[in-house]
């Protein structure tokens, strides 16, 4: 099928030359890249995305200049910074307000909330519509808040904060599991050498989304906002129990691959937000219509796909070295 956003210049009537610009925020980190391969994957050209970037001279800042993307500087912790930023801005893509690990969990609020103050109308008469599209999580309102893991609970504030900015409208995607973790040196080494770790009974499915999947999905919302505003948009390419999984890995990587259930009561000592969220998987889970979201977006890779995709079986590959092959054949297919 052809590219769910190649059909924009029908979208903005000026052409092709008129287009928006993206802005894209919290890209350089572990899976930004991998995001922003969604975005190129879907047709949108590198030269209409903006990052913005409180270190332009990173490794993970120069490849996406490498790419085409124009760097901008910005700390989301300075909001003279965002507002210098954000000015003109009118399509943003939030991939991540705060690192996958470490202790800025707590600031995505601020964080939020600056840049929600800095896409406010610069002037009183600017009427310029503004599309903000936020990579969520899925499994939000599953569960009473205090039982919600910290990571999905923040992510749930940070919606109501953009939600209830009426200068912008917005759409939010909540992807599963990413299946990137898997890629991560505390699981890929154990899994090459033939065992799967999880803290899962062997026949509960764990629902996973391709990170560059929730690239392609915040293409098609930011091409066509007018389709996607207020909208919430659910994210997994596959659900497979840790026995399917590990078979999965087998066939990726030709040799033999068991699962191994640990015991997850020490992750209450020692690592209790891992608890919460091991206890969560188990119990209610991410709870998306994987079948709906596929007849949706049929693009999306199955876990398979993913390890196809991503050439699991190169032993000599590392998770900051991941990359997707053959992106467009994926993006394509029928």
């Amino acid at each position: 099928m052809a590219s769910p956003v190649s059909n924009c210049a029908g979208v903005y009537p000026d052409g092709p030359r008129q287009r928006p610009e993206i802005t894209l925020v919290g890209i350089t980190g572990g899976t930004g890249l991998s995001a922003v391969g969604g975005l190129l994957a879907a047709g949108v050209q590198p030269h209409r995305l903006a990052a913005l970037t409180r270190s332009p001279s990173s490794p993970a800042s120069q490849q996406l200049a490498t790419l085409g993307v124009r760097l901008i500087p910005g700390d989301l912790d300075d909001a003279a910074s965002v507002r210098r930023a954000m000015r003109g801005a009118t399509r943003v893509y939030v991939h991540a307000l705060a690192a996958d690990s470490g202790d800025e969990g707590e600031r995505q609020l601020a964080r939020a909330q600056t840049l929600s103050d800095a896409l406010a109308p610069s002037q009183p008469c600017d009427d310029v519509a503004r599309h903000l599209v936020f990579n969520s999580a899925a499994g939000i309102g599953r569960a009473q808040s205090r039982k919600l893991p910290l990571q999905i609970r923040q992510k749930g504030d940070v919606e109501s904060l953009f939600a209830r900015n009426s200068a912008f409208s917005h759409t939010f995607l909540r992807p599963a599991m990413f299946m990137e973790e898997w890629w991560k040196g505390y699981t890929r080494g154990a899994v090459l050498e033939g065992t799967l770790r999880l803290s899962l009974p062997s026949d509960k499915k764990l629902q996973l989304t391709a990170v560059r999947d929730v690239g392609f999905a915040a293409a098609r919302a930011l091409c066509a906002p007018h389709a996607f505003a207020g909208r919430v948009l659910p994210l997994a390419g596959d659900e497979l129990t840790p026995l399917q999984m590990a078979a999965a890995f087998a066939h990726a990587q030709r040799s033999d691959v068991r699962y191994s259930r640990m015991p997850a009561w020490p992750l209450a000592l020692l690592k209790p937000q891992l608890w919460r969220i091991v206890r969560f998987l188990e119990d209610p889970g991410y709870g998306i219509d994987v079948a709906a979201c596929r007849k949706e977006h049929p693009w999306m890779l199955t876990f398979a796909q993913f390890l196809e995709a991503t050439r699991w079986a190169d032993a000599s590959r590392s998770y900051s070295g991941v990359r997707y092959a053959d992106a467009d054949a994926f993006a394509n297919r029928a």
